[in-house]
């Protein structure tokens, strides 16, 4: 059993990392806001938030993934939204949807993967 402190923890990394993506995403000056045309940064996309909602799956109950899955896809939105208004970035649909994949695929290998491994 994990203590209070512990978990508190978890969280304080998670919210963390949620900042630092909502910060590299909206920095004018960041190496991944050169337009890559090859579209090698769709990875980028689809990595940083599978790891945001898969960090979240392990430490919160299982009753809020929806919950974390909603507000990580629309944070993808509202940030690409945003870029979109920046001189140096540029709303792209298809980061939006990498960052949805990365969010779902997450869901799904926490729920299918992890969870039962976890309760052997």
């Amino acid at each position: 059993m994990e203590t209070v402190k512990h978990c508190s923890f978890k969280r304080i990394i998670g919210g963390l990392y949620v900042a630092f993506i909502i910060a590299m995403s909206l920095d004018p000056n960041a190496v991944l806001a050169k337009y890559d045309p090859t579209r090698q940064d769709i990875l980028s996309h689809f990595s940083a938030y599978f790891i945001m909602m898969l960090w979240h799956t392990r430490i919160y109950p299982a009753k809020y993934r929806p919950h974390f899955a909603a507000l990580f896809i629309l944070l993808g939105i509202v940030v690409e939204c945003l870029q979109g208004t920046m001189e140096n970035r540029e709303f792209q649909v298809i980061d939006i949807v990498f960052n949805s994949v990365g969010v779902g695929s997450a869901w799904l290998f926490s729920r299918f993967y992890l969870t039962p491994a976890l309760s052997r």
